[in-house]
């Protein structure tokens, strides 16, 4: 039994893989389509400072972490079901694992160079904070989600007998 459930992780892992690649490569194009024009915007306003561009730039990798870990979530969901994983005892724990890999601090540190040129060190350090403090707060949303997908697959587990569960009127 457990030897088949680590074949199907496996299977689900590469898949999940995949699709994240393909998926990332999408949202980081699109956040920056969304800088290009936005910076443009700007330009043409005649507002363009290293302070505002900053903030700009930090504003578009906020929606792109927030964008990154929604798409996780998604591709865990769709592949959980198509790939039909049963609950185990470790499923959350693997999935959120799965996604703090993709948005790992070291990710958000990447995430966070900024242009500094311009600024000031107080003004880079809250913008990079800003960041961590937002990426704790969406994986801490995102792995609530988690917990109540897997609490949900473990109600419909069936029980000892191969029948499903009863439900308590």
């Amino acid at each position: 039994m457990m030897e088949g459930m680590e074949v199907l992780l496996n299977k689900f892992n590469d898949r999940f893989q995949q699709m994240m690649k393909t998926k990332l490569v999408e949202l980081r194009r699109e956040a920056s389509l969304k800088l290009s024009r936005v910076n443009d915007d700007l330009a043409r306003e005649g507002n363009v400072s290293a302070s505002s561009a900053a903030r700009l730039q930090n504003e578009v990798s906020l929606h792109l972490l927030k964008q990154i870990i929604s798409a996780i979530l998604e591709s865990q969901r769709e592949l959980i079901s198509t790939h039909e994983i049963p609950f185990s005892d470790a499923l959350a724990t693997h999935l959120k694992n799965q996604m703090k890999t993709y948005v790992s601090p070291k990710w958000c540190e990447e995430l966070c160079k900024v242009k500094t040129r311009g600024i000031s060190q107080q003004h880079s350090a809250r913008l990079k904070e800003e960041v961590h403090v937002n990426r704790s707060f969406f994986l801490k949303r995102a792995e609530a989600q988690i917990d109540l997908f897997v609490d949900a697959l473990r109600k419909k587990r069936p029980n000892e007998s191969g029948s499903p569960p009863k439900e308590v009127a």
